[in-house]
């Protein structure tokens, strides 16, 4: 075999171990935080609908309450806050709001909203992008960062026509 033909595919082996690390690695790492664990949060009302009222999200007695205020239309800013409870005080260290559709890549959309005095309220301001694709469906993530690890809860919202 020629020198070219061995570079040729050597490069190409190359190229797919960066894709697939590219791929795979942010999950690995988003999962495993250095050791810490990521504790999915359950959602108490299946049918709550985050942009009329709180929802609440909870695992170990630990528990999220979340709301958008507002009626949400594409590229126009919206409120947002949550507050939480059975945390310890000081005990999460940041929270991020990250909204995004399923099976639908809509780029980053990830806030981190301002914690209150009383470090268990938060709040934010938002705005999502259009969907070319004329879908309204959306979910809210929000992540909770502790020094044991991080809180998950999920959201599933309709953006106003």
């Amino acid at each position: 075999m020629s020198l070219a033909k061995q570079n040729i595919i050597v490069s190409v082996l190359v190229f797919f171990v960066f894709v697939l690390l590219g791929i795979y690695l942010p999950v690995v790492l988003e999962r495993t935080q250095g050791g810490k664990q990521t504790m999915d949060m359950s959602i108490v009302k299946n049918d709550c609908d985050v942009t009329r009222e709180y929802c609440r999200a909870e695992v170990d007695g630990k528990a999220v309450r979340f709301m958008i205020h507002g009626p949400i239309h594409y590229l126009q800013h919206f409120d947002y806050d949550l507050s939480l409870s059975g945390f310890a005080p000081n005990a999460v260290e940041r929270v991020m709001v990250e909204f995004d559709m399923l099976d639908m890549q809509m780029g980053l959309n990830r806030y981190t909203p301002q914690a209150a005095e009383d470090d268990q309220t938060w709040a934010g301001v938002a705005v999502l992008p259009v969907c070319v694709s004329g879908r309204k469906d959306w979910r809210v993530t929000l992540v909770l960062e502790t020094g044991e690890g991080s809180y998950r809860g999920r959201f599933d919202f309709v953006v106003e026509p």
